[in-house]
């Protein structure tokens, strides 16, 4: 059997750790093992960081993906389970026996709950961890898998995601409440005219 250290290694990094928008990409320097036909990458994300199914079917050049619960693309992260969700990718490798690959993965943040901190410092935190990956094989009747190893040492990335200002909310609150009730006097006005214009023409077809 193939020992750890002649299979592979991996690497992972974020283009940029702010936004609501992320590509996490993980660097595979492999080796095919004997006996190896599969090549998995699994990540853990936490409940404010999900991935879109949408986005990841565009990649299936790069990768198939399975995922242990379908994510709710626009709730925010107070409105959903607070679990962890465990994202499989099954990587597409060439024929060839060792090379490099990089696989971006499009990840999102979720709107967190309004921060009493400054503008710039109202972020939520989400902490994202080194994907593991590991060759599924087989010899005999017998599947086993060999994992990568993680160069350098996983460590969490943080990945920092805008809220919005609690002091700003009754400011966005009323002007709600005056938007609500400016598109409402609008629409009583333009059905009083409505309704006037009718009630004339009907009292001038009546005389004629």
């Amino acid at each position: 059997m193939t020992s750890i250290e002649d299979t592979a290694s991996i690497a992972s990094s974020v283009d940029s750790n702010v936004g609501f928008h992320f590509t996490h990409n993980t660097r595979l320097v492999w080796r095919r093992p004997s006996g190896c036909h599969a090549l998995y990458v699994e990540y853990i994300l936490p409940p404010g960081i999900f991935a879109d199914p949408y986005e990841l079917d565009l990649r299936a050049d790069s990768y198939t993906y399975s995922i242990d619960t379908q994510p709710d693309l626009e709730r925010p992260v107070s409105a959903v389970e607070y679990r962890s969700t465990l994202l499989r990718l099954d990587v597409k490798l060439p024929s060839d026996a060792e090379g490099v690959i990089q696989v971006a993965l499009p990840l999102h943040g979720r709107y967190g709950l309004p921060s009493s901190a400054p503008l710039e410092e109202a972020y939520a935190v989400a902490y994202v961890s080194s994907p593991d990956a590991f060759w599924q094989c087989r010899e005999g009747q017998d599947i086993y898998a060999i994992p990568l190893t993680t160069m350098p040492p996983a460590q969490d990335i943080p990945l920092l995601i805008p809220v919005a200002i609690s002091d700003d909310l009754a400011l966005v609150e009323a002007g709600t409440v005056l938007s609500v009730l400016a598109v409402f006097c609008y629409a009583a006005y333009i059905f009083s005219k409505v309704h006037n214009r009718f009630t004339v023409r009907l009292h001038q077809s009546k005389r004629e």
